[in-house]
């Protein structure tokens, strides 16, 4: 080979599985090594562990005697029950039960008018009598053989007719009489005499659907019974030709002349409360009761009587309700005309000034404050009884006072 020539050389295989061997024994030794020393401090920690004490509660336990009976309120569930309507429509003429009463199988309820239909009856009654007789003197000629046989068909279906014309007036007539279908006590009257009753219309309430009329009375929820109401327009004895600085420049006249003040305020009473109830008994309605002997009102102004910390009473006197009872339908009004949301005052105020530019061009200044006096109208209580809050103001209506300007351009 010539002179400068460079020889390449491949490494033998041993060689390379050297290596990698050599690679592979040093990844698990650092992999042990770390697994090792997280093992290590596992058993460190493991030593060093307290189970924490377990907590125990006790008890002092008396001896009391068994009670035999204990007071509840119940509900009862009727094994029979009926909603009694009428299957036609007519006038009522006759009532045989009130409400309450007790009424055995087959006692009369309610008759209806059945005039028309009697009159019908008797009619039909006479049609069939006379196709009776028909039919009689048409088998006596067919028998005889001086008749066709389709007099003797005929004849036979017009007896038919009438028969059955007859019996659908008669189970009309008996519709029109509701009878009590099983010995029991009725609920709630709920017709009249002379009242029209539509077909399907109950002549007892069904024990939800009763109304104590004098539980019923209430007043309207938007009833506000008094309200006063006054504006006023003054303008202000300021500028030229004025009780005072009628002698003033032109430029102070534009300052301090042609302000005219704006007034509007109201005041009235608040609105009847509506007062519900959460968590009564099944069948107690939804409106608490009455404590007998306390009185549910407070006395004071509205902002000693919000309630809550800091307050020595509520608007009105929660202990003076209480949860109803099964089927006790609670006395409050759906709205308590006794119980009414605090009054609302109002008071706006605005200043004008118009600025003449042109005979027909003015430019007028307003500066406007609503609710000038700053004066909180507080909102209505909470009316749930059973909530922690019932009884309290926790809220305002309206806004705080506010104070605008503005520029208006007449033309």
């Amino acid at each position: 080979m010539a002179a400068g020539t460079q020889f390449l050389t491949r490494p033998s295989k041993w060689r390379v599985w050297v290596i990698a061997a050599v690679a592979l024994v040093a990844v698990v030794g650092v992999l042990g090594a770390i697994k090792g020393g997280q093992i290590a401090k596992m058993i460190n920690a493991s030593k060093s562990f307290a189970i924490p004490p377990e907590s125990v509660t006790s008890a002092k336990v008396d001896a009391q005697e068994w009670q035999a009976a204990r007071s509840a309120v119940g509900t009862l569930v009727a094994i029979r029950a009926v909603t009694l309507a009428s299957e036609v429509s007519g006038l009522v003429r006759e009532i045989g039960f009130e409400s309450g009463t007790f009424v055995r199988k087959g006692d009369v309820m309610v008759k209806l008018d059945t005039s028309t239909e009697e009159a019908q009856l008797a009619s039909a009654e006479a049609d069939a009598e006379l196709a009776r007789a028909s039919l009689h003197r048409a088998r006596s000629l067919r028998e005889a053989n001086v008749s066709a046989p389709a007099d003797l068909d005929t004849a036979e279906a017009k007896a038919k007719q009438t028969a059955a014309n007859v019996g659908t007036l008669k189970a009309t007539i008996a519709k029109k009489t509701i009878r009590a279908p099983f010995d029991g006590r009725v609920s709630i009257k709920q017709v009249e005499l002379g009242q029209v009753l539509a077909s399907g219309t109950p002549v007892v309430a069904s024990p939800r659907q009763v109304l104590i009329k004098q539980y019923e009375r209430s007043n309207l929820a938007t009833d506000i019974p008094h309200r006063i109401v006054g504006n006023f327009i003054y303008s202000l004895p300021f500028g030229r030709g004025q009780r005072f600085g009628g002698n003033v420049s032109k430029w102070a006249d534009l300052a301090i002349g042609g302000w005219k003040l704006n007034g509007i305020a109201y005041v009235q009473s608040g609105n009847p409360l509506g007062l519900t109830q959460t968590g009564g008994q099944a069948f107690s309605g939804s409106r608490p009761t009455y404590v007998p002997d306390v009185n549910p009102v407070t006395s004071g102004s509205s902002h000693g009587r919000l309630g809550g910390a800091g307050q020595t009473q509520s608007y009105f006197n929660p202990a003076g309700f209480q949860l109803s009872r099964s089927f006790e339908l609670g006395n409050v009004p759906r709205s308590a005309a006794l119980l009414r949301s605090p009054l609302s005052f109002q008071n706006d105020l605005s200043a004008i000034k118009d600025f003449n530019i042109h005979e027909s061009l003015r430019l007028q200044f307003r500066l406007e404050a609503f609710n000038v006096l700053n004066h909180p109208n507080w909102g209505e209580p909470n009316t749930t009884l059973s909530n922690v809050a019932f009884g309290r103001i926790s809220s305002t209506r309206g806004d705080m006072r506010q104070i605008q300007f503005g520029l208006k351009l007449i033309f």
